[in-house]
């Protein structure tokens, strides 16, 4: 991943800080001058401490400008993440059991409803509803060379990834619970484990 850098902020930071304390120097001076009832040196002083605070403006507006960009550009590149970094497979690449799961990932994916997705990890559970997309990848993963499916919002600001070789069964039920009828897919491994559960949207 490609970190952006905004290398002229530290010099920024230190220019500034030496302005300003220039500019407390000169107004101690000033009142000095002041006290001691002299006005040429403080007329001309006055002139240098009104081109400082102008100065010590500039650079702060122009250090928080960059600062600001720096933030933008890593929030952006962060942004382009998992789906820059995987290789290109087609459907043809696919056994057999693999494009039955394609298959029907790709109908959900083109019917726009929206579903509750629930992922079981060790230990862990990530919910969140959303629909299959509008983004439909099929990638090969640099890190277990195994296909892998990945459903993603325009800006991939979500992103919803299932291994197709990793998926041994795949269950449909529906159960009525009196209040609502809850349909759910469930993804499970060799193991008989659930992976995740596909639960359709109420008003889909």
């Amino acid at each position: 991943m490609h970190w952006a850098r905004c290398d002229s902020v530290p010099l920024l930071s230190s220019c500034l800080l030496s302005v300003a304390t220039a500019k407390s120097t000169i107004i101690g001076a000033v009142s000095s001058f002041a006290a001691m009832g002299s006005t040429r040196p403080t007329f001309h002083l006055v002139m240098v401490l009104a081109i400082l605070s102008t100065l010590v403006s500039t650079l702060s507006a122009f250090s928080s400008s960059c600062c600001c960009r720096e933030v933008s550009s890593l929030t952006t590149t962060r942004h382009q993440t998992h789906l820059s970094r995987l290789s290109a497979t087609t459907f043809q690449d696919l056994s057999e059991p693999e494009q039955r799961v394609y298959s029907l990932v790709e109908s959900l994916h083109k019917s726009g409803h929206v579903f509750r997705i629930v992922v079981m990890g060790n230990g862990a559970i990530l919910e969140t509803t959303s629909k299959l997309g509008p983004v439909m990848k099929l990638n090969t993963s640099p890190k277990t060379g195994k296909a892998l499916l990945t459903l993603a919002s325009k800006d991939q600001s979500f992103e919803f990834h299932l291994s197709p070789s990793d998926t041994a069964k795949v269950v449909l039920t529906e159960r009525d619970t009196g209040e609502q009828v809850m349909r759910v897919i469930r993804f499970l491994n060799s193991d008989g484990a659930p992976m995740c559960s596909l639960i359709l949207g109420e008003d889909s």
